[in-house]
């Protein structure tokens, strides 16, 4: 799209399916959202695809929405730039601290120094365990705009050093995931005398509560949820550590 700053380029998908309701379109891009949401529906599927293309769209400064005609079929449209968006401030901090590296060992004791005389560093910060990086991504979608920074892990099994080395306000633990469960991760925190203190708030498919509360979790989110039980979730988690 010429004459427009940054230059953006936009793709539609067209197709002559059974199209969409309009009182619908307003809510489709909703995680686990569909036009159908009964257990006897023909479609298959967790209504996550549309929710995750948008914030793909919108992490690269684009945009998605739909047009549709009942019984017609619908068109989806999605822009992005042409030119990567600029860096964040997250980026730039990041950059900004590896360039200190070269200024020696000396430099960089000063700095650990300082971050540890400075606990507030590790506020807002919010480490997200789950194999499904769609999910990492609908939690940073969620929890960005009301001021959390999200650190994704897809490995359980990296887990402790990923703790130890971002010292997070609170964990979002799936439990069903590969090689090693969040059952297994939760317990292991929970056992470490650097760790027990993170609250975890178990976001899964299970509905083992007990099971949760019984190893340590904080609160325990059944798959699906919306975004204002997770929201809900973590604010109330960050008000027990400040009381």
């Amino acid at each position: 799209e010429n004459g427009v700053e940054p230059p953006m380029i936009t793709v539609a998908v067209r197709d002559t399916g059974i199209g969409i309701p309009q009182e619908y379109l307003n809510t489709i891009s909703e995680a686990f959202q569909q036009i159908d949401n009964s257990t006897t529906r023909s479609a298959e599927g967790t209504g996550l695809g549309l929710p995750l293309s948008q914030s793909l769209a919108e992490l690269q400064g684009g945009r998605l929405w739909v047009e549709s005609q009942e019984g017609v079929g619908s068109t989806f449209y999605v822009t992005i730039p042409l030119e990567p968006p600029p860096p964040s401030a997250a980026e730039i901090a990041e950059e900004e601290m590896s360039d200190t590296r070269e200024f020696g060992t000396d430099f960089n004791n000063l700095v650990d120094e300082i971050k540890a005389e400075r606990p507030l560093s590790r506020q807002k910060v919010i480490l997200a365990i789950d194999d499904e990086l769609g999910m990492i991504n609908l939690y940073r979608r969620y929890l960005t705009k009301e001021g959390w920074q999200v650190i994704g892990l897809t490995n359980p099994e990296e887990a402790e050093e990923m703790v130890a080395n971002h010292n997070p306000m609170m964990i979002l633990l799936d439990i069903n995931m590969p090689n090693r469960d969040g059952w297994q991760v939760l317990e292991k925190l929970k056992d470490n005398d650097q760790t027990y203190h993170i609250p975890v708030i178990v976001c899964s498919i299970s509905t083992d509560t007990q099971r949760s509360y019984r190893l340590g979790a904080t609160n325990h989110l059944v798959k699906p949820f919306v975004e204002t039980d997770l929201i809900k979730a973590v604010r109330e988690t960050e008000a027990n550590l400040a009381s």
